[in-house]
This record gives structure tokens, C-alpha cells and sequence, in this order.
């Protein structure tokens, strides 16, 4: 039973994710930590968003993603302490 706790507990991953421009207005806020299962992937991380907050799908269609500062695409998996920033579009003259 205790190994099964260990494995458990050696799976799961901390995240911090950075919300930028209307992104903190639907979250609430600019920045939450999440604790992630190992092998979850950036798109699995925008999964989850989008389901926690429904508003989110549609800008998470168009926002780049980026990981420890990195842009990334979707398919990349997460590791612990990476830092995920969901980056929407801008315009500006």
C-alpha cells in the first residue's frame, strides 16, 4: 500500500500558470498554481482550464502558450515547476 502512495504522490507535479490581459479578467486572477498528473501535456493543462472556465475555450483557440518563457506548442508535456503562461492575442496602433 505504501508504494502505491509513493507513486502517487512521485505523479503528480506542480504548475504555476500565468493568465495575461483578458485571460486574469475570465480567471480572476493573474497567476494560480495547479497540481498536474505526470505526462499531462500543455494541451491537457488548456483542457482542464477551458473546463474549470468555459469562457476560456474561446480564447485559448487563438492564445499562444509558452513553458518556462519558452513558446510552445500543445503536444509538449509538463514537467515539475514549470511555468505556463497563456498569452492572448493583442492589438494595438
Amino acid at each position: 500500500m505504501n508504494s502505491i502512495l509513493t507513486l502517487v504522490k512521485n505523479s503528480a507535479m506542480k504548475v504555476e500558470i500565468l493568465f495575461f490581459a483578458n485571460c486574469a479578467d475570465i480567471v480572476g486572477r493573474r497567476s494560480v498554481e495547479r497540481t498536474i498528473a505526470a505526462g499531462t501535456t500543455v494541451g491537457d493543462l488548456v483542457e482542464q482550464l477551458s473546463t474549470e472556465f468555459p469562457a476560456m475555450r474561446k480564447v485559448a483557440e487563438v492564445a499562444s502558450f509558452s513553458v518556462n518563457a519558452e513558446y510552445t506548442a500543445l503536444d509538449r508535456p509538463l514537467g515539475d515547476g514549470d511555468e505556463v503562461a497563456v498569452i492572448p492575442p493583442v492589438s494595438g496602433g
